[in-house]
């Protein structure tokens, strides 16, 4: 686990797993945040397993989340990315209405690459996919090295690129909402700040331009 210096108490919880279980955890602890990218970027580096997968600690996974996905990557060595359903909860665990669904990638499986990186670029809505289970040396080639609003984006569309994107319906990622305590716009603002850009239009943003 790579602790960007977290002030939630998510440290001591990981630091206690890893104390417990040496061979399957291991804690890194930021100094001082370094922003998600870099952070994200160094566990990506230090990565010594043939997957690799992202999770925000204010997310959950379901029992058995990742062991469909890593069953699907290990029958087909041409997969780069196994991800699953994604089930919208609250600040206190309530699942809401909103459940996201992606049938449409298993379409794009038979495409040529190009014509499967034009599929994503059409139809790719919410970005969760980002948190299912990627094939680690496909994930390193898709990199995107300029930290950007919109990175999830162009890092899914150039794994497409790398090879096959499978849709996994039984594993369920729980992608945690701020509806009462956080504003879209508070967000934005946040996730700017982090990156040290200075506010753009959307129309600006890289994720548009790629």
């Amino acid at each position: 686990r790579y602790d960007n210096a977290s002030t939630d108490g998510s440290g001591d919880i990981c630091a206690d797993y890893a104390a417990r279980y040496p061979q399957q955890i291991r804690h890194v602890r930021q100094a001082q945040n370094i922003g998600a990218f870099e952070n994200m970027k160094m566990a990506l580096a230090d990565c010594t397993t043939p997957y690799f997968s992202i999770l925000g600690s204010h997310d959950q996974l379901t029992a058995g989340y990742s062991l469909p996905l890593l069953a699907t990557l290990e029958k087909d060595a041409g997969l780069s990315l196994a991800c699953g359903s994604i089930q919208h909860i609250d600040e206190s665990g309530t699942h809401l209405k909103k459940r996201t669904t992606a049938y449409w990638i298993n379409d794009t499986q038979a495409l040529p690459p190009l014509a499967r990186v034009d599929a994503f670029v059409r139809k790719l809505r919410d970005c969760f996919a980002f948190y299912g289970v990627f094939r680690t040396d496909a994930l390193r080639r898709a990199w995107h090295a300029e930290a950007s609003l919109g990175f999830d984006r162009i890092v899914l569309i150039r794994t497409a690129a790398q090879g096959k994107v499978v849709y996994v319906p039984e594993s369920v990622f729980l992608a945690r909402d701020f509806v009462t305590s956080r504003k879209s716009e508070d967000d934005r603002t946040r996730h700017v700040r982090e990156l040290a850009l200075v506010p753009a239009a959307k129309s600006n943003f890289q994720r548009n331009h790629s």
